[in-house]
């Protein structure tokens, strides 16, 4: 099997609140991407947000009605494109539908499946008259379905299931501690694409987990470049006075976007010189401590695993070794790092109420990271890729905002106040009070420009951003580079609330915010 394939860990739990963190344990120590739990023991008054395993999502359930026991739960790894399917079954049938999006944009259909031994033949029957209906609708290929069906018991519906939809157990070792096999894994995928294994069972089960690889290539969240800037670090007299030495009148000579792009370039080159800082690319699946540092640590063991590969030798091998051990160091030292930061933060009266409870839901696990799934295009094809998601949704939001007679003048509306705004005057004093009242703690806007950069270069920015905003003023235009992808921006909308506040005295001094600074 290549890394590319799919893994998905099926137990019976007998009891999901009591085996959890062995089921847990379970699923880390196999790096499964697929968790399905049957007889979970699960209902209304059961909440398993805080038992979410790390780096996977919320666990989607489905309970037992108007009885005890039983129970369907199934969770997967973050970044991983698995779609609920809200197909109509009886209410007491116990299984659920997911749709797993395939690199190649093909897609198979998932099911979790417990059918207790009381229920007779009905689950299976279910399937076997509903599966290619199931499969058209929702545009799956292949077919994969995991779980506890007590197949012994109705061996005749079973095998109808089996070679009605060409399906075939791979799943032939015992799963009871009775040396029954009740926990099969149908699929109609080539039998050499397929891989099963029995585990030890999780916590007070009488069942194996099974541990299944399919070789499939299952859609993922790309990874993204991201750039750490280590502005603890960065030579601040130094940019001050590369900033101070630049000839800003010869720099901003031309109209509004012309001096627009050549302020935010000289503040990048700015940056990018005198600001340490790296670059690596996060992954979806990545867990929150994950750094430059573990990402370094995780490359170094894995060239000298390929070394040891290439020539077997005794220095390869204990090279290898060293390699293993410093990166669980770096992963024990990133993960204590990260838990004292947090401690910090929720300890200091320097965070605001709505980030204290963002920190606390997210160390609870109860944060809700729900995915965009895969969107239909207008030509009928997928939108996978986020930016390609990001595109069409702004396409059909733009579209719903079109004005039908763009040209027509609005109507003229009756004066509510008898105050008239005759002069909007921009100081260098305001300019200075907005930089140096920049909040550190907001993220860079679309022009990467840091906050950090603004606030602690006000002096050095002064005229420059001064001479830019009294421009805008005076031709009446704005920034295309402070406009893209930004249609609310913290500029534009600090900028009508000056206008606002102006129509209230005939003499008012207003400034829009540097750009840079994001409002989330």
């Amino acid at each position: 099997m290549t890394q590319n394939s799919l893994r998905i860990l099926s137990a019976n739990v007998r009891g999901f609140r009591t085996n959890v963190g062995e089921l847990t344990h379970a699923v880390l120590r196999n790096r499964a991407d697929v968790v399905v739990a049957v007889e979970t023991f699960l209902n209304d008054e059961c909440v398993t947000s805080c038992d979410r395993i790390p780096g996977y999502c919320h666990w989607e359930r489905r309970d037992r009605k108007d009885r005890q026991g039983g129970g369907v739960a199934v969770c997967y790894r973050e970044g991983l494109r698995l779609q609920s399917l809200s197909v109509p079954v009886a209410e007491h049938m116990e299984a659920m539908f997911f749709r797993l999006l395939l690199a190649d944009i093909s897609a198979v259909l998932l099911v979790a499946l417990y059918r207790p031994q009381w229920q007779g033949s009905e689950p299976l029957t279910f399937l076997t008259d509903q599966l290619d209906t199931i499969l058209a609708t929702y545009d799956c290929q292949s077919t994969a379905i995991v779980g506890d069906m007590n197949q012994h018991m109705v061996s005749r519906a079973f095998t109808e299931l089996t070679v009605v939809h060409g399906l075939t157990n791979h799943a032939t070792f015992p799963t009871h501690m009775r040396g029954g096999s009740l926990d099969p894994v149908l699929t109609d995928l080539p039998g050499d694409s397929v891989q099963c294994r029995p585990l030890k069972r999780i916590g007070s089960s009488d069942h194996n987990a099974v541990l299944t690889e399919l070789g499939l290539n299952p859609s993922r969240e790309e990874a993204r470049q991201r750039v750490i800037w280590l502005w603890q670090r960065a030579d601040w007299q130094a940019m001050k006075r590369a900033l101070a030495d630049t000839d800003w009148d010869a720099t901003i000579s031309g109209d509004v976007d012309h001096n627009v792009s050549a302020f935010s370039a000289t503040l990048l080159q700015a940056q990018r010189q005198h600001v340490p800082h790296r670059a690596y690319k996060a992954d979806p699946r990545d867990q929150p401590w994950f750094g430059y540092r573990y990402r370094l640590a995780a490359e170094d063991k894995y060239s000298a695993w390929r070394q040891y590969k290439l020539r077997p030798s005794q220095r390869n091998k204990a090279l290898h070794r060293a390699a293993c051990k410093a990166m669980t160091r770096t992963a024990a030292w990133a993960s204590k790092r990260w838990e004292n930061s947090l401690r910090r933060k929720l300890a200091s009266n320097q965070v605001d109420p709505k980030q204290w409870w963002s920190l606390v839901k997210e160390r609870q696990g109860t944060v809700t990271q729900d995915r965009i799934p895969p969107l239909k295009t207008p030509a009928g094809g997928l939108a996978v890729q986020n930016q390609d998601k990001a595109d069409l949704l702004a396409i059909h939001f733009s579209s719903k905002m079109t004005i039908e007679e763009p040209d027509r003048q609005p109507p003229l509306l009756p004066r509510l106040g008898n105050f008239v705004l005759e002069n909007l005057e921009i100081t260098e004093g305001t300019v200075t009070k907005h930089l140096r009242d920049t909040n550190t703690r907001k993220a860079p806007g679309p022009d990467d420009i840091s906050p950090f950069l603004l606030k602690h270069c006000a002096g050095e920015l002064l005229h420059p951003l001064t001479r830019i905003f009294r421009q805008c003023l005076s031709a009446g235009a704005w920034p295309t580079l402070w406009k893209e992808h930004q249609p609310c921006s913290p500029a534009s909308r600090s900028l009508g609330r000056h206008r606002t506040r102006g129509t209230q005295s005939p003499h008012h001094r207003a400034v829009p915010p540097p750009p840079g600074s994001s409002s989330t």
